[in-house]
């Protein structure tokens, strides 16, 4: 939009343009400041890792590019109109620099230099770039002018009409989301007119090829018998009211839910690098004066920055699998819980000497927190880069360690982990009974090993899961690996203890097996559960627990590619391959188990509906294996389903949890008893000679 050199032909278009700007955007930074970032930094601090230029591209990646939009939910059409919202937004912004800032202070200037008596009737910005180049850029923005008037109208008419379930929420139908379109609108149209206006009275000078759009609203306007006078202080008011509205939209942003247009590209830029799955771990426990997370100072400031990152857009609520079958967890209202902390507790905290409630009695039900399957779908959709896991996981520590307000279904894993080294209760075996009748050698009568099996508690002591172990061992003898176990010397992960909170003890059992473990020469450590295998490669290294741990679908996979393995025995059925939340979505490992299901002779692949890093918790995650819910539905039932909906002999896992989990649902929901739940290693076994 071109500037005026003076608005109604007495003020300097410049001091206009100085004046109001440096008040409004020194007041927009103030509040950004005061509803945000001093907020944000009454959290404790923290030493970021791997600060690289692969950060800033990751950023400008997902900023600019609005990639994570797509992922999924809302289907193209909503992607692509957020997109297209977002890229105008940024075009207009860099037409402001050009046409309203670089445009005024060059006329300052050319006033200066010229004592006011310049009369060149073409833009400052015209002048410097050429007429021909300014009318392009002004066909762009009339473009962007119509798209975004388009999709405004018809995001009004979703949100508020159609309104899908992630935007039928209080928190996203707030009026937040009105005045932000309305705004938007407003912006548009006054451009519009502005241009309308400008080009009425430019009609027939060189600027005559500029007209886009406005060739219909100069028509009208022509009609209308307007002096010159008249028109040029309509265009003065339309330009004016457009520049008020920029700097008015700067003010309100900060106050509004659209706050993270400010704090987003942050947040992106701090988040999580590697595996999604991998907690942060906390050092020093015996010196901490608190546990876990459940004071403003405990949050660290990546997860307070969380809150106010968040567009309340819902996608993460409406993956969830615990709100999808009926529980009142909502991952975007815990982000927003902390959010609303923060702000009520920044209020009056100006020290440390300010004691507060904790956020459990404040914003966020305790409820909500021990229903976390742990599974990061909510990390997975998230676009903007927040974490809801680690956080509930911290406030779960809270929980545990320092109020010990633990669940009842929880507090039996966690004693037997504490007294026996496993979550299983009522069990008499020790860690060999599922080998008998097997030569599987020890390491501590080998000394060393090539691979050493990680068996797990399950592996060890569900009488389901030792079936599984038994075809392990007979796969590793059929490509002559040569192996060994820890046996009675092997004790839990610590994960269960992790993901429900119980931190010290994790460190305990993870501390102690590492000690084991640094006393035996081995090069792989294989591990069926995909928990097991997460923590032990991902989280052990925070403990200086550092090994080459795979879990088997990578390391059978690559034996399968080398011919180590060959699968001949044909198998003629269907699998829908259900994906493990922490090997897939956690740790990336889609097409290993994919390509073990497809070298089996006439073993057809199926796919559900919803796969790989969109697939569904089986149910079992964050500790909930051990939490004998007693509600109707259950994930586990609607992950079972979804199984049968794809008319699948066989749903295939590979994780001992989904398999137990998908096993109870079978039972309980296939009345023709013709459907089953394999491991893929005992397809693999079955196959092999």
């Amino acid at each position: 939009m071109v500037a005026p050199r003076d608005l109604f032909e007495i003020i300097p278009v410049w001091l206009i343009v100085f004046g109001i700007s440096t008040f409004g955007f020194m007041l927009s930074f103030w509040l950004i400041y005061d509803r945000a970032l001093r907020l944000v930094w009454l959290g404790r601090s923290t030493v970021m890792e791997n600060i690289s230029l692969k950060r800033v591209f990751k950023t400008l990646w997902i900023v600019l590019g609005q990639v994570t939009v797509f992922r999924g939910l809302g289907g193209p059409v909503a992607a692509i109109s957020h997109a297209l919202i977002f890229w105008g937004f940024i075009i207009f912004v860099f037409s402001y620099v050009f046409f309203i800032f670089i445009d005024s202070s060059g006329w300052l200037i050319v006033d200066i230099i010229h004592q006011n008596q310049y009369t060149d009737s073409r833009s400052f910005t015209q002048i410097v770039l050429g007429t021909e180049i300014v009318r392009w850029i002004h066909i762009v923005l009339d473009i962007f002018s119509i798209i975004i008037l388009f999709v405004i109208g018809w995001a009004m008419v979703r949100r508020w009409i159609i309104k899908p379930t992630r935007l039928s929420h209080k928190v996203t139908q707030s009026s937040d989301a009105v005045w932000v379109l309305v705004l938007t609108m407003s912006l548009m149209i006054t451009s519009l007119l502005s241009e309308a206006t400008f080009l009425s009275l430019t009609y027939g000078n060189e600027l005559e090829k500029l007209i886009f759009l406005e060739t219909l609203l100069v028509s009208i306007i022509q009609l209308i018998p307007i002096s010159e006078l008249l028109m040029t202080y309509l265009f003065d008011i339309f330009w004016l009211a457009h520049f008020v509205l920029i700097v008015g939209f700067s003010i309100y942003l900060p106050t509004s839910k659209h706050l993270h247009l400010f704090t987003a590209p942050l947040n992106i830029f701090l988040s999580k690098e590697g595996p999604l799955g991998t907690l942060h771990t906390p050092n020093n426990l015996e010196e901490a004066e608190r546990f876990g997370t459940g004071y403003i100072e405990d949050f660290s400031r990546k997860q307070i920055l969380d809150g106010f990152s968040c567009t309340v857009c819902g996608r993460c609520t409406e993956v969830c699998p615990q709100n999808i079958v009926g529980r009142k967890l909502s991952p975007m209202h815990i982000v927003q819980g902390i959010k609303s902390y923060s702000s009520e507790v920044g209020k009056f905290k100006v020290s440390d000497d300010v004691e507060s409630n904790d956020i459990l009695n404040s914003t966020i039900e305790k409820e909500d927190i021990w229903d976390c399957l742990t599974c990061g779908a909510c990390i997975e959709i998230c676009p903007v880069g927040v974490d809801q896991v680690d956080t509930i996981v911290d406030i779960r520590r809270y929980l545990v360690m320092e109020q010990a307000d633990v669940p009842e279904n929880f507090v039996k894993p966690l004693i037997g982990l504490e007294d026996r080294g496993h979550p299983w209760q009522g069990v008499t075996e020790n860690r060999l009974t599922w080998c008998d009748g097997l030569e599987v050698p020890s390491i501590q009568e080998k000394g060393e090993a090539d691979v050493l099996l990680w068996v797990g508690c399950a592996g060890a002591f569900d009488k389901r899961c030792q079936q599984v172990m038994r075809s392990f061992v007979s796969v590793l003898n059929k490509a002559e690996i040569e192996f060994a176990i820890l046996g009675n010397e092997e004790a839990c992960t610590g994960d269960p203890a992790r993901r429900i909170g119980n931190e010290y003890l994790y460190q305990q059992l993870a501390k102690s097996n590492i000690e084991k473990l640094n006393q035996y020469k081995f090069n792989t450590l294989l591990t069926w559960c995909p928990h097991c295998f997460n923590v032990m490669k991902n989280e052990y290294p925070h403990l200086q627990g550092n090994y080459s741990v795979k879990h088997y679908v990578e390391f059978f996979n690559d034996l399968i590619s080398k011919r180590i393995i060959e699968p001949s025995l044909p198998l003629d059925s269907q699998v829908a391959y259900h994906d493990s939340c922490y090997l897939g979505r956690h740790n990336g490992l889609f097409e290993e188990p994919r390509s073990i299901v497809k070298s089996i002779p006439m073993l057809e692949l199926v796919e559900f509906k919803r796969c790989k890093n969109r697939s569904f918790c089986c149910g079992a995650g964050g500790g909930q294996l051990w939490n004998d819910t007693k509600e109707k539905k259950q994930v586990s039932h609607e992950r079972t389903k979804e199984f049968l909906e794809t008319n699948a002999q066989t749903v295939g896992v590979s994780c001992p949890f989904c398999l137990q989990m998908l096993d109870e649902g079978i039972s309980s929901q296939d009345d023709s008893n013709k459907k089953n739940a394999y491991d893929l290693i005992e397809l693999l076994d079955k196959s092999t000679n």
